[in-house]
């Protein structure tokens, strides 16, 4: 390479095509005369980050990002006239890489369009911030993945070495997770035992919660299937095991959630599930609801960038409302939209569920 700056140039590309994002690391300089020797480049899931503390009063938990990567090149300096080359190489990743459909949501690869700064301008003058300006544009277009938006391979941060909070973390979303690594946390630490009486295949196990008054709870462990059912009755409202059955569970030694305790909804895959009517029939398959989705979301996207251009100027805004008044009234004749009688139908079209 001619310079150092053409070296890096490469090695993003390379990363972007490759589906990873890439990070300026150390650099190496000569004592004779201050040039740059050395400079790596490494892929930005390296190293680890500090293990946050588990006395933490921060609101807005970040997800972990870094996860160990060595993937890397060394350029170095070859002579005086500031050439550079490819010292070393490493290719290897310890995480999964972007696909190509997704690449455009890369941190690299993120901007904001002339559409979304239009709508985040004329929001601001009637006092919607920045922030709920974006995630109303996100209902417009469909969700964040039609975005530029940023688990997916980020993971959210963890407080204890407990394998049942590992597991966790990789099903649940970060949202859900994070409701139960704090009554993870209080079961560790705000939960004792007050008796363990066993019946038959049934354990009942009577806990005292520290932090709520110390009160009184009893939770029914099921040895076969290690399935448990505690008195607080917080799994049967949130779907989310409660600290007095975490408790039983990490007593037992289980490592990983027993599938009793996995509601399909608060998981990373749930969109991934087939959706049903209320007659048990298909309604669409899941790929091509989101084909539609991201379409849709493109096409707002692009009514919003033309109605950006042509705001100034009359003749072409009413150009384009001859171009979108010309479609409406030929999907009309079609017969494509409901008759403004039946509101039930409309109601369900507007909030996209039978």
């Amino acid at each position: 390479f001619d310079t150092l700056q053409q070296g890096i140039s490469f090695y993003e590309n390379y990363a972007r095509v490759s589906g990873f994002e890439t990070r300026l690391y150390s650099t190496k300089k000569r004592k004779s005369d201050g040039k740059i020797s050395l400079k790596y480049c490494v892929c930005n899931k390296e190293g680890f980050r500090e293990t946050p503390r588990l006395q933490s009063n921060c609101k807005k938990k970040r997800p972990i990002t870094r996860m160990g990567c060595n993937a890397r090149i060394t350029l170095k300096l070859i002579n005086d006239q500031d050439n550079y080359i490819i010292f070393s190489f490493h290719e290897g990743h310890t995480h999964p890489l972007t696909t190509p459909n997704s690449a455009h949501h890369s941190k690299q690869s993120r901007n904001l369009t002339l559409a979304h700064k239009k709508y985040i301008m004329d929001n601001s003058r009637a006092n919607i911030g920045a922030t709920k300006s974006y995630r109303l544009m996100k209902e417009h277009v469909g969700g964040y993945h039609n975005m530029a938006a940023s688990s997916k391979n980020s993971k959210p941060q963890r407080k204890t070495p407990l394998d049942l909070e590992k597991h966790a973390s990789e099903l649940y979303t970060h949202t859900i997770f994070y409701e139960f690594q704090n009554e993870l946390l209080a079961a560790c630490f705000n939960c004792g035992l007050q008796s363990m009486i066993p019946d038959e295949n049934i354990q009942i196990v009577t806990l005292i919660d520290h932090k709520r008054n110390s009160k009184m709870h009893t939770v029914r462990h099921h040895l076969e299937n290690n399935s448990a059912e505690c008195s607080c009755k917080m799994y049967e409202r949130e779907g989310i095991p409660c600290r007095h059955i975490l408790w039983v569970m990490k007593e037992k030694g289980l490592k990983l959630l027993p599938a009793a305790y996995i509601k399909t909804r608060w998981t990373k895959a749930a969109m991934n599930m087939p959706m049903f009517d209320l007659g048990g029939n298909l309604i669409e398959d899941t790929t091509n609801m989101e084909a539609v989705k991201k379409k849709v979301g493109h096409l707002w996207s692009e009514i919003f960038t033309c109605v950006s251009m042509a705001e100034n100027n009359e003749d072409c805004l009413d150009d384009f409302m001859k171009l979108i008044d010309g479609f409406k009234q030929s999907l009309l004749s079609r017969g494509n939209l409901q008759a403004s009688g039946d509101k039930g139908k409309q109601m369900e079209t507007l909030l996209d569920c039978p």
